[in-house]
This record gives structure tokens, C-alpha cells and sequence, in this order.
């Protein structure tokens, strides 16, 4: 049987930060979209193909998923397990981990199955390229499977994908849950659920250029707790209401306090020092040509902004600064409705 799964890439909207920290975080899932086709190859093991990456085609026996899969659970350390591993090509260990997750936890028959990977979300765009691929994936395989599992053993599942990519026992959250199920997420203490909004939400999004990593990002912020615990607390727990309040904006479709909150947001994130001067250029020009708001979107350090309008003058201007700025539309499908659809015919 031949399966296929598109998942969408995804951007954070609010609270980038405060999640660490036991607070609420959104993020969107955006039109652009990562694919994974399954079907058989004709041998006794399981294929990988990456097509965007390497081109090239990764097999693994059923047995040589369980020994992967064994040691990652018992690691406490994740950057210990990737630097220790033994596997031929490291882009393709996040995809044996999460097959023989369906394997061992899910019963699922990889031996004789194939899956092909694409995708049309650039490589470190700041839209979770990869998130999307390793959703897509993971429901690839369970549509083609019949894998049953609830949402949330799915998106778990799928998130090792980006535990491992980023070193995180914690990422992945967001990045996964948008891609999942489309449209807005909320993630607070590691649960993600869908949150309702109403009408469009108008994007422009700004590459700044290069950024650093969103683990250094992560210690910038931790570094400051350690140095100065009140303020950083205070900060931190400004982003986390912000993303709250941002719940009762998006279900009122109200663009202007959503706007409001996002170039706040942005102010903490400058407070925090994880912004940069490329970063505060995009989100100041965009609000002064008359965006609802704008903020940097994920860890900071460069890299992505967001700002909320479909303008074509503030494209234009962003544009004209030497920033690569395009329009953006939020995807209400996700990954999971695809799936529920095929299954339903299983």
C-alpha cells in the first residue's frame, strides 16, 4: 500500500522563550509544505530516501532499528547518544529513531517499506523545515500502516525528530504541534492544543540574514536568570502573558491587540539580548509603515522576523532595506487532516 502525508512548515507568533520556563507559547502553521510518500521497495528493509539533502537512499533492518532506538532511550544526554552513535549518514538518524518508535510502540511492519522525503521549505529559514519533514513521516508511515494512535502519541513521536536534530529533549514542541495540526497552537508545559481564530492572520515574513543557534539563544537567556533571576523571571513571565492574551485576540480575529502584543513581545526580546540590530531594523520599520505589529519569531540571534500585515508597501520597503520579505498565509490544514481522511478508508 502507498501512503502520502503533507505537513506544513511553522512560525512562532508569541512567547518564544517563556515556554522553557513553564509558560505559553503559539505558533502557526504557514503554506509551505514538507512531503513524504511511502510505498514498497522490494527488499526485507526499510528505506529512507532524502531527496533534498543527499539524494541518496538509507536502509535499515528491523533489528538495527531496535539496537538505535535502545540506546537513545537509555542516553541521558542527547548530544552524548548523536556524538556517540554509530549510523551512516547522521541526517537520517532522526528518521530511524521515530521508525522504530512506530515499530516498538505501535506494532507498525516497516521491513519492505519506503519512504521518500521532499520539501519546499528552505534549509534554516526560520519555518521549521524540519519539523515539517518529520511530521510528514511519521504520518506517512501511520496512514500507510494503519496506525490508529491518538494525536498526541503521534506528535510525540514525531518530535524526536527534533529532540535529536537540536540536541533538546524539549524541542519540538511548537515547531511539530503547528505542523500537526495546522492553523494556531498553544504549548504550556509540553501539551500542545489547537487554538481557535477567527478570520485571516496577514504575515509578512522577513529573513534578517545568518542567526546564531537557538541553543546559544536559549543560554543567553539562562545565563541572564542565573545573573539576575527577578528581572529575567519578570521578563520571561511578560512573554508568557502576552502569548496568553494573544489566545483572546486570535479567537476574536482583533489583528490590532494581536500586532500590539507581538512589537511588545519584541521589546522583551530586546531587553533579554537576543535580538539583533537587523532584527529591531525589520520589526521598527515595518510597525512605523503601519503593520498591526511585528517580532522576531523563534530564538532570536538573527534569522527570522514576522511582521503582522499583507501590505505590499511594506514589503516593498522591507524589500528596498535589503531584506528578502515575503507574504505569508497561515495553513489551516496540517499534516493530521490529510490523515484522518486516508485512515478513514484504511
Amino acid at each position: 500500500m502507498e501512503g502520502m502525508a503533507r505537513a506544513p512548515g511553522a512560525i512562532k507568533l508569541l512567547g518564544e522563550h517563556a515556554v522553557l520556563y513553564g509558560g505559553v507559547a503559539l505558533s502557526a502553521a504557514v503554506e509551505l509544505y514538507a512531503t513524504a510518500r511511502s510505498g514498497t521497495n522490494g527488499t526485507e528493509k526499510f528505506s529512507v530516501r532524502l531527496s533534498d539533502i543527499s539524494d541518496s537512499v538509507f536502509d535499515f533492518e528491523s533489528g538495527r532499528l531496535d539496537e538505535l532506538l535502545s540506546a537513545y532511550k537509555v542516553s541521558a544526554d542527547i548530544k552524548d547518544y548523536v556524538s556517540n552513535v554509530s549510523i551512516q549518514n547522521r541526517e537520517a538518524l532522526p528518521y530511524a529513531i521515530i521508525a522504530g518508535r512506530l515499530q516498538k510502540e505501535q506494532g507498525a511492519k516497516l521491513l519492505g517499506t519506503r519512504v521518500t522525503i521532499t520539501s519546499e521549505i528552505p534549509r534554516g529559514s526560520g519555518c521549521a523545515s524540519s519539523a515539517a519533514c518529520f511530521t510528514a513521516f511519521t504520518v506517512a508511515l501511520a496512514s500507510t500502516l494503519g496506525i490508529r494512535s491518538p494525536d498526541g502519541t503521534l506528535v510525540d513521536i514525531a518530535r524526536d525528530g527534533d529532540r535529536i536534530t537540536h540536541l533538546n529533549k524539549n524541542a519540538g514542541a511548537l515547531d511539530v504541534g503547528a505542523s500537526y495540526y495546522g492553523g494556531v497552537v498553544a504549548v504550556e508545559n509540553g501539551a500542545v492544543r489547537p487554538v481557535a481564530h477567527a478570520g485571516e492572520i496577514p504575515m509578512v515574513l522577513i529573513d534578517t540574514g545568518p542567526k546564531r543557534g537557538t541553543a546559544e539563544m536559549i543560554g543567553v537567556v539562562a545565563e541572564q536568570y542565573k545573573m539576575d533571576k527577578s528581572r529575567t523571571q519578570a521578563l520571561i513571565e511578560g512573554l508568557g502573558s502576552r502569548a496568553r492574551q494573544g489566545i483572546a485576540a486570535l479567537s476574536n480575529g482583533d489583528m490590532a491587540v494581536l500586532g500590539r502584543l507581538m512589537t511588545e513581545s519584541h521589546g522583551i526580546f530586546k531587553q533579554l539580548g537576543v535580538s539583533t540590530p537587523r532584527l529591531d531594523e525589520a520589526v521598527e520599520l515595518s510597525v512605523k509603515m503601519g503593520a498591526y505589529g511585528a517580532k522576531l519569531s523563534g530564538g532570536g540571534g538573527g534569522g527570522l522576523a514576522v511582521a503582522l500585515t499583507d501590505r505590499e508597501d511594506i514589503v516593498e520597503a522591507l524589500r528596498a532595506r535589503g531584506f528578502n520579505a515575503t507574504k505569508a498565509k497561515i495553513s489551516s490544514k496540517g499534516a493530521i487532516s490529510g490523515f484522518r481522511t486516508y485512515s478513514a478508508n484504511l
